[in-house]
C-alpha cells in the first residue's frame, strides 16, 4: 500500500518525501520493524517513540508517523497525535477486519477472561468458527499465541482480526481493559456487542477514583450504537449485569439495545 493513501485516511496531516512509498507493514515497537514497514511514534507515559526512529529506520522501516520532527532523512507524516492517528491507519491497512465479523467486547473489574471464554464454548457448540483476544493469550479458532497484555495496541489488534478472519473466523470475543478505552487503544473497531460485568474498587493507580473509572469504561458504551442499519449484522447491543449500580449509568451513554437479565415486557 503507498503511504499516500494511509495519509488520505487522516483529516489534518502533512506528508513529506516520496509519497508513493510502498508501506508493507505497521510497527509501534522498533525491535520488531521488518524492512518495508511504516514506524509510528508513540508518545507514551515512560518512552517515546521519536527517541527510537532512527532505530527503526536501522531495521528497515520506509517511513515515519511522528507528532514532531527528527532529523531523519525519510517520508515522514505529521499528525497531531500518533496513537489515534495509529487506530485510523491500521484498520485501512487490514482492511476494517472487524466489519467482516462479530465483535464482542467484555469490559469490568473482574471476569473478563471467564466470560470470553464461556461465550466461545457455547458458540463453538453451536458450530460457528471463534477467536478470542484477552489476558490468557489471542486464540484463533484452535491456535493459540501469546500476548503480553489484556488489551492489545492497535495495529496488534486490527493485525489479528485480519488473521482471525482470513481463518474463516465468524465472532471474535475480546477483553477491554478500561485503560485501554482511555488512551484510544480500541477506536475504530465496529463491535457488535459490548458487555459489562462489573465494577468494583481496584485499578485506582491508573484511574485515580472511582468515578474516573467508570466513566473510562463509560467510552465503551457511548461510542457504540449511534447508528442502525437495515440488516442484523447492523445493530448494536449493550448486555449490561443488572446486580451493579453502574449498569444503569452505562444504559444511559448507549444508544445500542441494551439486555439484562429481565427483558420481557
Amino acid at each position: 500500500m503507498k503511504l499516500k493513501e494511509l495519509a488520505s485516511t487522516i483529516a489534518f496531516c502533512r506528508l513529506t518525501g516520496d509519497k508513493n512509498t510502498d508501506i508493507t507493514g505497521i510497527q509501534m515497537d522498533s525491535r520488531k520493524v521488518q524492512p518495508g514497514d511504516l514506524f509510528i511514534c508513540i508518545q507514551g507515559q515512560k518512552f517515546d517513540g521519536h527517541d527510537y526512529a532512527k532505530q527503526a529506520i536501522d531495521h528497515g522501516a520506509s517511513a515515519l508517523v511522528v507528532e514532531h520532527d527528527v532529523d531523519l532523512n525519510v517520508p515522514k507524516l505529521f499528525v497531531k497525535k500518533s496513537r489515534d492517528a495509529m487506530a485510523i491507519i491500521a484498520n485501512h491497512f487490514y482492511g476494517y477486519p472487524s466489519h467482516e465479523m462479530k465483535v464482542i467486547g467484555v469490559t469490568g473489574t473482574n471476569g473478563k477472561t471467564s466470560s470470553t471464554y464461556m461465550m466461545e464454548k457455547i458458540m463453538r457448540d453451536a458450530g460457528h468458527i471463534t477467536g478470542v483476544m484477552g489476558t490468557i493469550g489471542i486464540k484463533i479458532v484452535d491456535q493459540v499465541f501469546e500476548s503480553d497484555r489484556t488489551t492489545l495496541e492497535a495495529v496488534d489488534l486490527q493485525r489479528n482480526f485480519r488473521k482471525m478472519r482470513d481463518a474463516g473466523v465468524e465472532y471474535c470475543l475480546m477483553e477491554v481493559a478500561s485503560i485501554a478505552l482511555e488512551v484510544g487503544k480500541v477506536k475504530g473497531i465496529n463491535f457488535r456487542t459490548a458487555l459489562f460485568t462489573n465494577l468494583t474498587q481496584d485499578h485506582l493507580d491508573d484511574h485515580g477514583t472511582m468515578e474516573n473509572y467508570r466513566a473510562a469504561k463509560g467510552l465503551f458504551f457511548s461510542r457504540l450504537g449511534n447508528t442502525q442499519g437495515p440488516t442484523d449484522k447492523d445493530m448494536k447491543y449493550a448486555v449490561l449485569n443488572a446486580d451493579d449500580a453502574a449498569s444503569d449509568y452505562y444504559a444511559k451513554l448507549t444508544s445500542a439495545q441494551v439486555i439484562t437479565r429481565n427483558e420481557q415486557p
